[in-house]
């Protein structure tokens, strides 16, 4: 069956009625009119609605898609209206989804997160028959992946070397895994099971601990080069499961880590496991030497931490990396807070200019929520503007070389990557930003932020332990 709906200005449009029960206003419309047993066509006639909108909103509950090519702002704000009104939920978030992106790009707030490809692909970047669905391994890294022998054929040049990177490392840690597995301190037995958490402390461990974290870091490369979020995963297990096995992080991969949570867009399991780094041993009590019972995939740190508090409240030691995670972390909530306060603005301005909209501000909540999730009534943008300038201050006065090299990297990366580092030094500025600097294309506004807070100054001296001392005059 079908029934007709008549629009405001009096055309017609015959919907099967099993589309209709979509929206709960239509469906108990339908309820009212219909009669069981009559196959004739019903009418519903929609006094809010015109003709100009049902002609987006059918095809919606046809396809479940908003078709929003040539969709202005405005006509989205009187289908906000009327998808309210007629009590759709998911054509409602749809448009939602949709307003925030349309007002995101007329105030500069586009990018916020990081734009990563979120199912497995074929590596070869000219496929062009099947870059989804069911794609084969590479049986050497088991990593890459590929829709058909063709396309790894004509990828293996590109891939070839990290391949081959990627599978050395896998058969070194393999190989001294199988060894740790069978064996502790010349005796039968389990290193994995009885001593996970002291592995530094062994060893015998130390060639696995290497080679687990060499293939951690080949993986992230390639990450970083194919920008699928899998291969981050894959990277930040290994990690993770090295602090795991080195409770103590003689490696000194938490400061590593980071910046992979953050380009998966965990922005809140990294500020949970920043935040356990920061206050476990403010004192020097902790008895590293007793790590909790765990599992490989077990997670350690803290959880359900205010994402919005003043991290440097907690921070004892006041140390690049960490404070350089948190700015990232603190940009994208400024965006965030930004972005909503320019809708609110948007939605009032629209509503005082017509009488029709008025019921518009009824949509903000499920804006909120979609923005600011759990956080949505906890802040304003004003108190998280001043967190962020503390971090910058903070950041500033830690490393000189950090801020502005963030804007202007080439001088900095131009020298050789460096072995060791010390505080406050262009070694350290320049471990910070080769982590870094993929963010500061995801977050549109942090580089006029960043340059803003420097005074657009992009002068900083580079003074490299293996290159001596030469000062850089930039304009960007």
């Amino acid at each position: 069956m079908t029934t007709n709906l008549r629009s405001s200005d009096g055309e017609m449009f015959s919907v099967p009625n099993n589309l209709l029960q979509k929206s709960e206003t239509l469906a108990s419309m339908l309820n009212v009119c219909s009669d069981d047993t009559d196959d004739t066509d019903d009418t519903v006639t929609l006094d809010r609605i015109n003709s100009k909108y049902l002609r987006i909103i059918i095809p919606w509950l046809q396809s479940g898609s908003v078709q929003s090519d040539n969709l202005e702002l405005n006509d989205l704000y009187y289908l906000l209206v009327h998808s309210n009104y007629l009590n759709i939920p998911d054509l409602l978030n749809q448009l939602c989804e949709l307003l925030i992106d349309k007002i995101a790009k007329r105030n500069n707030l586009h990018k916020i997160d990081s734009d990563l490809i979120t199912e497995p692909r074929c590596f070869n970047s000219n496929c062009k028959t099947s870059t989804r669905g069911a794609l084969k391994v590479c049986a050497k890294c088991s990593i890459a992946r590929y829709c058909c022998k063709d396309c790894q054929s004509s990828d293996w040049a590109h891939h070839k070397t990290m391949c081959k990177r990627i599978s050395t490392f896998t058969k070194t840690m393999n190989k001294e895994a199988a060894h740790l597995s069978v064996e502790l301190w010349g005796e039968p037995g389990n290193t994995f099971e009885e001593e996970a958490g002291h592995f530094w402390g062994i060893h015998e461990t130390r060639a696995y601990c290497r080679a687990r974290h060499c293939l951690a870091e080949t993986i992230l490369e390639l990450a970083d080069g194919k920008q699928q979020s899998f291969i981050y995963e894959k990277g930040l297990a290994h990690h993770m499961e090295l602090l795991r096995l080195i409770h103590g992080d003689n490696m000194g991969i938490r400061y590593e880590v980071p910046s992979v949570f953050l380009k998966l867009n965990r922005d809140e399991d990294c500020y949970n496991f920043l935040k356990w780094w920061s206050t476990i041993d403010p004192h020097g009590r902790y008895d590293w030497g007793d790590p909790p019972e765990s599992r490989e995939g077990d997670w350690l740190y803290l959880r359900d931490q205010d994402l919005l508090e003043n991290p440097l409240k907690f921070i004892d030691r006041m140390e690049l990396q960490v404070l350089a995670a948190f700015l990232w972390i603190r940009l994208r909530i400024v965006s965030r807070y930004s972005l909503m306060e320019a809708i609110e603005n948007e939605i009032k301005s629209a509503t005082c200019k017509s009488e029709e909209l008025r019921f518009l501000p009824h949509i903000l909540p499920t804006v909120k929520k979609m923005l600011l999730g759990r956080y949505r009534s906890k802040s304003s943008l004003k108190a998280q503007e001043e967190i962020l300038r503390q971090i910058l201050e903070a950041i500033e006065m830690c490393n000189k070389t950090f801020l502005p090299a963030m804007i202007n990297p080439g001088p900095l990366l131009s020298c050789p990557a460096p072995s060791v580092y010390s505080d406050g030094s262009s070694s350290e500025a320049y471990l910070a930003v080769k982590q870094s600097l993929g963010m500061l294309s995801s977050v549109s506004v942090a580089k006029d932020i960043i340059t803003k807070f420097c005074g657009g100054n992009t002068y900083y001296k580079v003074d490299m332990e293996s290159v001596g001392r030469f000062a850089v005059r930039t304009n960007p």
